[in-house]
Formats: C-alpha cells, sequence, structure tokens
C-alpha cells in the first residue's frame, strides 16, 4: 500500500529500496497483529490520499489502482487459505 501511495506521489519508476517486500522473521500472535495493523493503516493512509486527491490527480491511475485493489484480493484468498488449513 505505502509502495502504491509513494508512487503515485513520487512518479511511475519510483520502486522501494526493498522492492515493497517486508522481510518477517518470525511470526507469533504480537508480530501477526503489528503486521495487521500495519497494513490497515496503510490502507488508511492509501484512502486518504485518493479522497483528498482532485479527479486531475488521479488522471491517468487507473492501472496502478486496479493492480492495488487484485493485489490485496489475491492475498486475502492466499491468508483465507492458509487460515483454514
Amino acid at each position: 500500500m505505502a509502495a502504491v501511495r509513494d508512487r503515485r506521489a513520487l512518479g511511475e519508476r519510483w520502486l522501494p529500496p526493498d522492492d515493497g517486500w517486508e522481510r518477517v522473521d518470525a511470526l507469533d500472535d504480537a508480530a501477526w497483529r503489528d503486521l495487521v495493523a500495519r497494513l490497515d493503516a496503510s490502507d488508511a493512509a492509501v484512502e486518504r490520499a485518493l479522497r483528498g486527491a482532485p479527479p486531475t490527480r488521479l488522471a491517468g491511475s487507473e492501472k496502478l489502482l486496479h493492480f492495488l485493489v487484485h493485489h490485496d484480493v489475491y492475498h486475502a484468498g492466499q491468508i483465507g487459505l492458509l487460515r483454514r488449513a
């Protein structure tokens, strides 16, 4: 989410130094809650940016926004499958 927000702000050629991957060394309950909280905060930041942007600012962002939605749905499906396993 942050990568999408920052990429839109900084230009299409920008990529984060780690390609947007978060390193997870251990996944206990506290680490999981922290990851979910960070995801929620990132979602909220993207939503605020979209709500506050004039339509002219969003022009040309359609592919990036579609990517964001598809990316989240894909990973939500993965999480659902892992939780069921």
